[in-house]
């Protein structure tokens, strides 16, 4: 708002690039991960956020250009968080197909999906809650480009645990006509 003196509704409204990519993408992005997996979509996704996170230190000037760079790279973002919160409900589905097949029963019947999606939900609504608060701080005590450096850094780090550790082969297949699920041994 300082920088390009926008009023409250603009300054909203530049994050419509984020909100109508992940819109768009979700259906895509999700096809894509079920064909390749977790580990390279969601390491892509937090390289290429980390970059554009880092990118946005580069607006400085309140020209036409900067404002068109500034929605491009925050639609990059908005694909980022899309690749990676499809990757996130996944696992957390698997995870939780996996428990039920190591112990049958051991969630009293039904797998809990939807306590596990309302734990997804919660973890994600925190971090939308902490985030703005997060920035703000950074903004204040830093500027613009330790914010964005900050977040840049952060989100790249995050691709090394994705590719380390997520998408780890399930122990359970589709297919059996027994609850629709087969289970493999270790």
């Amino acid at each position: 708002m300082d920088r390009f003196h926008w009023t409250p509704s603009g300054a909203g409204l530049i994050f419509l690039p984020v909100s109508l990519t992940e819109m768009v993408s979700g259906s895509i992005m999700g096809s894509l991960v079920d064909r390749f997996g977790a580990r390279r979509p969601g390491s892509l996704a937090f390289a290429v956020t980390g970059v554009a996170f880092f990118s946005l230190r580069f607006i400085l000037h309140n020209t036409i250009p900067e404002k068109v760079l500034m929605g491009g790279l925050l639609a990059l973002v908005g694909l980022g968080i899309t690749v990676v919160q499809i990757i996130a409900m996944t696992e957390v589905s698997q995870v939780v197909i996996d428990y039920e097949a190591q112990s049958p029963g051991i969630f009293g019947g039904k797998p809990p999906m939807a306590q596990a999606y309302a734990l997804f939900n919660m973890a994600y609504a925190s971090g939308q809650m902490l985030g703005p608060v997060v920035a703000g701080s950074l903004q204040i005590r830093t500027g613009w480009s330790g914010m964005t450096l900050f977040f840049g850094i952060a989100s790249a780090l995050c691709a090394l645990p994705m590719g380390l550790w997520s998408g780890t082969p399930s122990k359970v297949e589709e297919g059996d006509e027994n609850n629709g699920l087969i289970v493999r041994p270790d």
